[in-house]
């Protein structure tokens, strides 16, 4: 019976120091495949100080990461500098500056040839009818005039859909969820 023992000792002491047990499986492959695709994000803070640094100070009045029809995430951040209102768009990948924008007081001193009412009729045509408009302002996009329409979609998701003032067409179109 002490031989029994002592084999079994010795058998359980020499299988733990090679590292197999009775429990670990005959391939040692691992269940998931990884890849070096996976790329991280910068992260808010880092966001925030980029357009900040864009815009030479200001403050910071709203962050948020959304996704693109293309994929790409960006951080659009929200900086009032000078009773003015800026929004600046950094890609969350690479951390460069992709748009910076100025919103302007809406006022019938600023003449447009497409209608508030029309703007908004094509931004919800956009997302199929599917939706209630939270917010429009006129702002510029890429030196253009626009109409800049937040779109409260389905599921609780918002879509922010650029209307260029002048010609009725949709500039930009981005979903977030």
């Amino acid at each position: 019976m002490k031989l029994i023992t002592k084999v079994l000792t010795a058998t359980i002491f020499v299988t733990t120091l090679s590292g197999v047990s009775a429990c670990t499986p005959a391939n040692n492959e691992p269940k998931s495949v990884q890849t070096n695709e996976t790329k991280s994000l910068i992260n808010e803070v880092k966001a925030k100080r980029i357009a900040l640094n864009e815009l030479k100070g200001g403050i910071v009045r709203e962050i948020h990461l959304e996704e693109s029809k293309e994929g790409n995430k960006e951080y659009e951040i929200t900086i009032v500098k000078r009773d003015k209102r800026f929004e600046v768009d950094v890609n969350a990948l690479t951390g460069k500056v992709s748009e910076v924008s100025q919103y302007l007081p809406q006022k019938n001193k600023i003449k447009t040839k497409v209608s508030n009412q029309k703007a908004r009729e094509i931004a919800i045509d956009q997302v199929n009818g599917r939706g209630t408009i939270s917010e429009i302002n006129l702002d510029t996009y890429n030196n253009q005039l626009v109409y800049d329409v937040e779109i409260s979609t389905v599921y609780g998701r918002e879509a922010e859909v650029l209307v260029d003032a002048m010609t009725g067409k949709v500039v930009k179109y981005t979903k977030r969820d």
